[in-house]
């Protein structure tokens, strides 16, 4: 400090090499940013997505209901109509009217109205909240002058996050007194259905599914109708979870959940399930209908999501990320063992020139051999990640001495050596190492990273701190 003045001198100013070395270990800081940025990005997407698809869980049959039937209604816990398929408004309002805001007693002949509340109460009640009821109903039909018209009849209550939705799925002129539901008399259009659709007896006998479930499975209608669901067992389950999904179905009426199954192949794949009890008035159960769609697909989203957030996508190698959780994990280790970690840190120099000279293509092809060089040969239990663009980081766990620390800087950088043939042109890049240590040296990636880079501008390029 000047005594004169009381003021402190300025630091002098950095050389203008150590200028552009900053200025490029900046933006080179920035871009892995923006990186991670955008795999966050599509990791969020991804769970979005996830989400979406557990949302739509519960309304899995519903889904494939809504393709399947062509007359069906929508309405609130009052019997208030929601929504109504093109089939239901043409057959039952009239013209230039809308069904929504009525209720399905004022499409009712006058003497079903006792028959209407009574199933409300039903299908609301705590002992049968997820069953499908079957009755018969009389509605009035607009185009055949308001007469009468006999119709089957599956209520099918859907569980909302705050209400419940119940769909009327309507056949006309059901008169079937057979015990088992004959399926296609309201799923008309089943065959269209993206989702697999299964009816079965109580016995557990298959007695109806649709092409999706032979496009899924493998197997035919004639294959499969008459035989029991245990014909896709796959193993993976245990009798206590079997035990589970009977106890549920039969106290509540319905399950929904994964399952894995086993198709006509062999090949094992993960579905999502919906399983709805069918009763009749007198709250007998009739059959189940069941519902399914492939979520094999999630298994691969979840790897690609890992992957995208714990590797480098252009050399495969780990990320910062993953650098960052391998080191948590060796610390820990180290810890227990008394052990210590060494960290290398290699630096491209001037790789930059690389890339404006030949071109991206070129660099990223360089960069795969590198990353390749570097990868032979390492030590057991040694962690490789690229962390920046040139920058590489060498973690190893367990007693590393100086001697041992510089032979393997000196092999690194001794792979490296040799020129990289790209296109028939020759590449050279060299590279300065850095160490660090734990825990003489730091307690996190970042001080360690930063010790290591400070030896960098040794001459020896690889010194021990």
């Amino acid at each position: 400090m000047n005594a004169a003045t009381g003021i402190a001198p300025a630091a002098p100013a950095p050389a203008p090499a150590d200028l552009q070395r900053q200025l490029l270990m900046y933006a080179q800081d920035l871009h892995d940013l923006m990186q991670q940025q955008s795999q966050l990005q599509r990791r969020y997407r991804t769970v979005l997505q996830s989400h979406a698809r557990s949302d739509q869980s519960t309304d899995l049959l519903v889904n494939a209901v809504r393709h399947s039937c062509h007359l069906y209604l929508v309405t609130d816990q009052l019997g208030c109509i929601s929504q109504a398929s093109d089939g239901a408004a043409s057959e039952f309002a009239a013209d230039g009217r809308t069904l929504e805001g009525c209720f399905v007693s004022h499409l009712a002949a006058s003497e079903e109205g006792a028959t209407i509340t009574a199933l409300l109460k039903c299908v609301l009640g705590s002992n049968a909240t997820g069953a499908i009821q079957q009755r018969q109903l009389s509605l009035t039909h607009r185009q055949q002058g308001n007469a009468p018209q006999q119709y089957g009849l599956l209520v099918m209550p859907v569980r909302k996050l705050d209400r419940v939705e119940l769909y009327w799925l309507f056949s006309p002129r059901f008169s079937s007194n057979e015990p088992v539901l004959e399926a296609e008399k309201f799923l008309t259009n089943w065959g269209a259905a993206t989702e697999s659709l299964m009816v079965t007896t109580t016995a557990g006998v298959i007695c109806a599914v649709n092409p999706a479930f032979s496009r899924i499975t493998g197997y035919s209608a004639a294959e499969i109708v008459g035989h029991n669901p245990r014909l896709l067992n796959s193993g993976r389950h245990e009798a206590d979870f079997h035990r589970a999904f009977w106890a549920h179905l039969l106290d509540d009426g319905s399950w929904t959940g994964e399952f894995f199954n086993r198709n006509k192949s062999g090949h094992i794949y993960n579905e999502l399930k919906t399983v709805k009890a069918v009763k009749d008035a007198a709250g007998t159960t009739l059959a189940y209908l069941c519902a399914t769609t492939d979520i094999s697909h999630r298994a691969s989203d979840a790897e690609e999501t890992a992957k995208l957030a714990y590797h480098d996508s252009l050399t495969g190698l780990g990320n910062r990320h993953r650098l960052q959780e391998r080191l948590l994990q060796a610390m820990e280790q180290a810890r227990s063992d008394a052990t210590g970690i060494c960290l290398l840190l290699i630096e491209l120099d001037e790789f930059q020139l690389i890339e404006e000279a030949f071109g991206a293509t070129v660099s990223d092809r360089v960069l795969q051999e590198i990353a390749a060089r570097l990868q032979s040969g390492l030590p057991d239990g040694a962690t490789l990640a690229r962390t920046a663009a040139d920058s590489f980081v060498l973690l190893l766990h367990g007693p590393v001495d100086e001697d041992e620390a510089r032979h393997l800087a000196d092999d690194l950088r001794g792979r490296l050596l040799p020129a990289i043939p790209v296109d028939g042109q020759e590449v050279s890049v060299g590279s300065g190492i850095g160490c660090a240590r734990h825990p003489q040296h730091g307690a996190d990636l970042s001080t360690l990273m930063h010790r290591a880079a400070s030896t960098l501008f040794e001459p020896s390029r690889y010194a021990m701190l």
